[in-house]
């Protein structure tokens, strides 16, 4: 049985139709949507990778709903999504701290040092620093928290809201 979109690339060559860009600025513009939104909307999810994934599926879904469903606008799409989310892998991990780096922790404006980062859990899911303090992190995103208000920021910074 042949595929669809064999099918699909016969029918375009028998009729001698070109391709439309938009069709490829479209599926194009659909993959880094949908990748953007699989790291924006991770907490519905399970995981990063489980939204990533759900999102990466999604895709010719909205393509077929948009009757724009074809081998080229598929690989376009697919290509766009799978690109932007190596992007956004590595800006996360470019964000991870490490150990030896000087931290501070801020609240509403607040800052405070607290040394230097001491130890991190093997899936950084808590870190602590040279004075003692432990921070949890939130979810898969790079943000820990201690007491689950104050922030870990990198950098000694001492600066407290001028507005109080």
């Amino acid at each position: 049985m042949r595929s669809f979109f064999a099918y699909k690339k016969d029918m375009v060559a028998s009729n001698q139709m070109e391709i439309d860009m938009t069709d490829l600025t479209f599926a194009h513009d659909l993959g880094i949507t949908s990748a953007n939104l699989a790291f924006d909307c991770f907490r519905d999810y399970a995981d990063l990778e489980t939204s990533i994934d759900s999102h990466r599926l999604n895709i010719q879904d909205t393509l077929i709903d948009e009757g724009m469903l074809t081998e080229d606008n598929c690989r376009d799409a697919f290509r766009a999504f799978d690109d932007r989310v190596k992007e956004l892998k590595a800006a996360q991990a470019a964000k991870l701290p490490a150990v030896n780096d000087p931290v501070s922790y801020a609240f509403n404006g607040d800052y405070y040092p607290c040394g230097v980062v001491t130890k991190i859990s093997k899936n950084f899911k808590m870190i602590t620093t040279s004075e003692g303090q432990t921070f949890h992190r939130q979810g898969a995103a790079n943000q820990w928290k201690m007491h689950k208000t104050w922030s870990l920021v990198k950098g000694h910074i001492e600066r407290q809201n001028p507005h109080f």
